[in-house]
């Protein structure tokens, strides 16, 4: 009998997620490299152009579900042993701002930073039902788009659509000179 790989008995580590965890640092460290290759004409801008188009923006996805993944791995393993998790997960925010700030000053990354800011407010969130999480996701994916939608009913309605209309126009062709 073959054992699932994504399987979990508690306790040790997740082989599935280490592998991917090393698939997502080395496409930020393509990412981060990138960003301080030189700007050359012929490999040095294929490179950049390739990162760009296939890592960019999938390895900074990947890496941040990573965390979250991880953060509800840590709080259900502690609940399951009945262990109160939060003081040690803030001492782990803590630790991880510690090399957030450093990667910051060395390197001028603060994605660390950010994931130890954003991760105590997901203490909140750590009791909620999948299904509730699944929504929150899909509204704060939606967020940009549902608030500049209704700006621009609110606007409609209490400028009137032409005056809306004219003040928009006006705001793009300000954007585009500055």
């Amino acid at each position: 009998m073959t054992r699932d790989p994504g399987h979990h008995e508690g306790g040790g580590r997740i082989g599935v997620l280490d592998v991917l965890r090393g698939i997502a640092l080395l496409g930020m460290f393509l990412v981060h490299f990138k960003d301080r290759s030189y700007d050359s004409p012929g490999i040095g801008e294929a490179y950049k152009t390739f990162v760009y188009w296939f890592f960019d923006e999938r390895f900074w996805a990947m890496f941040g579900i990573l965390f979250g993944v991880g953060f509800a791995i840590q709080f259900r393993n502690a609940h399951a042993r009945g262990d109160p998790y939060i003081a040690k997960y803030l001492r782990r925010m803590a630790a991880l701002a510690v090399f957030g700030f450093i990667a910051e000053a060395v390197f001028g990354f603060n994605v660390l930073l950010s994931y130890a800011i954003w991760g105590i407010p997901l203490i909140l969130f750590r009791n909620w039902r999948t299904p509730v999480l699944v929504v929150a996701v899909i509204l704060s994916a939606a967020s940009h788009t549902i608030y500049q939608v209704g700006n621009g009913l609110y606007a409609g309605a209490t400028m009137g659509a032409v005056h809306y209309r004219e003040q928009s126009e006006a705001t793009s062709e300000y954007n585009k000179d500055h």
